[in-house]
Order: C-alpha cells, then sequence, then structure tokens
C-alpha cells in the first residue's frame, strides 16, 4: 500500500511538471490558446468545438484563465481554465432567449474578493469564484446603462474601485469608477470627441491605461494613453502610423500588449509602460489571435509600494 501511494504521489509530480512552464502573455484565437515566453511560442492548447474564445484574464492567484465565449450554440458564456490541470469548467450561463444579442466587451478580475466583472451591451455584471458562494448562474448585475455601451472595464484592487470606459453617444466620452459595491459612481475623466476603448490598471504604476482614436482625414489611428487613477497627468504614450486599432489591451511588470484589429495582421505588439518619443514596439508572432492577456504576479504589481495590503495579503506566507 505504501509503495502504491508512493507511487501516485511520483506520477502525480510528473503530471505537475509536464503541464508547468514560464510563459509572459497567452493569446485567445477562436479555439486555441497560444502561450509566449520572450517571443517564442512555448505551449498551446486546442479546445476544438467546446469553446471560441472572445475575451480572457489572468487570475495569478489560482493560475487560471476566464475565458468568455463567443460560440451562442453553447450555454455557458464563461468558463474557467487551471492552466496547471488543463480542467474547463463552465461558470456562467447566457441568459438571452436569442443568445446572438448577448455579447461580452470586456473583462476584470479582482483577487481580492474574488469576484469577476465584465461588460455587454448596457451592463456591468459580477460572478464570485469563492469557494462555497452561492451565484445567480446568470451573474448579477452591478450597474445598468441607459445612454451607450461600456467597454473597458478595470479592477484597482488596491484601493477596492472598478473603473469603465463609456461612450456616450460618440460625444463625450468619460472614465468612470465606484466602489466594487457599486455605490458613488464618479466621472474621472472626460475627452470629447474621441472613443475610449480597452482600459486597464497597473497597481504598481497607480495608473490606468486605454486606447483611443485619433482622426487622420477619413482614415483614424489610434494611441495609447495613460493617467493617474484620479485622471490627473494624463499622457499619450504612443500613437500607431499604421491605423491597426487594437482590439485588446493588457499590462505586465514591464510592458503595455495589444492586439490589433486587423486580421491580416498576425502579431500582437508591446511597448514599455514608460516610452521615450523614440520607442517602436516590438511584435510577438502569433499565428492567430483574438484577444491576450499579460502574466503579471502579485508580488511584482505591490512592489516599491505602499498601501496596497490587500494585495499584500494574498502571498503566501513565508515558512507555510
Amino acid at each position: 500500500m505504501i509503495r502504491i501511494h508512493q507511487t501516485l504521489v511520483v506520477l502525480t509530480l510528473l503530471v505537475g511538471l509536464a503541464h508547468s512552464f514560464d510563459w509572459d502573455v497567452v493569446v485567445g484565437a477562436l479555439n486555441k490558446l497560444e502561450f509566449y515566453n520572450n517571443g517564442a511560442l512555448v505551449h498551446s492548447e486546442d479546445f476544438g468545438a467546446n469553446l471560441s474564445i472572445e475575451e480572457l484574464v489572468h487570475d495569478v492567484v489560482h493560475n487560471r484563465l476566464l475565458i468568455a465565449d463567443i460560440n451562442k450554440n453553447q450555454d455557458t458564456l464563461i468558463f474557467s481554465f487551471n492552466i496547471a490541470t488543463k480542467e474547463l469548467l463552465p461558470l456562467v450561463k447566457r441568459t438571452l432567449n436569442n443568445p446572438f444579442q448577448q455579447r461580452i466587451h470586456s473583462m476584470a478580475y479582482d483577487p481580492v474578493t474574488e469576484k469577476l466583472f465584465w461588460t455587454d451591451s448596457d451592463t456591468i455584471s459580477w460572478f464570485s469564484l469563492k469557494p462555497g458562494f452561492v451565484n445567480n448562474i446568470y451573474g448579477t448585475t452591478l450597474i445598468e446603462f441607459d445612454l451607450s455601451t461600456p467597454f473597458g472595464i478595470a479592477v484597482d484592487s488596491c484601493k477596492g474601485y472598478i473603473y469603465w470606459a463609456y461612450d456616450v453617444d460618440g460625444e463625450l466620452n468619460t472614465i468612470e469608477k465606484v466602489p466594487i459595491d457599486g455605490s458613488d459612481r464618479e466621472i474621472v475623466l472626460e475627452v470629447n470627441m474621441s472613443s475610449i476603448y480597452n482600459l486597464v490598471i497597473d497597481q504598481q504604476t497607480r495608473k490606468m491605461y486605454w486606447t483611443d482614436d485619433v482622426p487622420t482625414g477619413r482614415d483614424k489611428t489610434f494611441s495609447i494613453n495613460s493617467a493617474d487613477l484620479n485622471g490627473e497627468n494624463r499622457r499619450t504614450l504612443y500613437i500607431d502610423p499604421e491605423r491597426n486599432q487594437p482590439r485588446a489591451l493588457s499590462v505586465s511588470k514591464d510592458s503595455i500588449y495589444w492586439v490589433p484589429l486587423n486580421v491580416d495582421i498576425h502579431n500582437i505588439w508591446k511597448i514599455p509602460k514608460n516610452p521615450t518619443e523614440d520607442t517602436k514596439p516590438t511584435a510577438v508572432s502569433a499565428s492567430s489571435w483574438y484577444t491576450a492577456a499579460a502574466k503579471y504576479n502579485i508580488e511584482d504589481q505591490i512592489q516599491g509600494i505602499q498601501g496596497c495590503e490587500s494585495l499584500r495579503n494574498l502571498l503566501p506566507k513565508i515558512g507555510n
């Protein structure tokens, strides 16, 4: 019996080692996940007809990806995928009688409250991933909108706020925030005659990053912008000369990644978080893509900053 037990332990360890690999960004491409490290493909997962990936976010604490499915023939809207065990689990079900009307625009995960937030055509909703929590299987509505669609959504886990980009009739575009309980809605930043998309928050720099349309005659290019979390010190970090507007944006310890909307470009791109005027983006040559998420460890997020005990408390206790 002891030998059998020891054999099972060894097999378990070997399986864990076989599934472990280093990566810095994962790309979602319809039914596939592709993991890259320093620009090289290191691992891929093919889900076949079971999944069509539209959005994804990384839960670094539990080493899992939270994936929005665009496959309207499935009754599940959001899945979780454990990177180590390869277990794919359904989380949130589709709500509408006509599932073709339901589409997730953006997702964000808060490791402190263990809640997943997302935007669709006129709401921000949430779903708890805490073990034992009894959820509404369709998610719970946090905020409903009357005027227009919320796009990018991001979480400030240090302070407990949700931020989102909001396009009001194409005339007044805002970045707004509320505490995670949904109270006391506040406008953080207003931008006239542009479209804000792909909002992300970096705890380490205490900044938000987003993409913005830049009109150029008949065409539009885009810019990547940053600002403090109170809307001050706004800065344009990069203006794209090729009009390859992003469909997704993500941030890591050192870089900002984006996925171009143009399906003919089989690259995702990255620039440093604090670029100079001469900085050129670096390509990560993905075979295919639709969205992406960068890996960003909790240790790196809180390095050198004060007043973020909520994230610091998630780190493993030394000696345990």
